[in-house]
């Protein structure tokens, strides 16, 4: 389920539909109001630092971030 809500927020942020997400598209995209908190989250899940995030790295990442919070429940 976590992984399903992940792809739906991924995808509508993609603007442009090419299956690769942005700071721009982050930015842009108003799920994170601070843009600055914006770029320390892409930076974050930016894992090969190409400045554009597919489906697997941010998936990866994701999944480490939820298993993080459901460790502290």
């Amino acid at each position: 389920i976590i992984t399903d809500e992940a792809k739906e927020i991924f995808f509508q942020m993609d603007a442009n539909r090419d299956s690769r997400l942005t700071l721009k598209e982050l930015v842009t995209s108003g799920k994170l109001k601070d843009s600055e908190l914006a770029k320390a989250v892409f930076e974050a899940l930016d894992g090969n630092g190409d400045g554009e995030l597919v489906i697997p790295e941010y998936l990866r990442v994701w999944g480490q971030w939820a298993r993080q919070g459901t460790k502290k429940n």
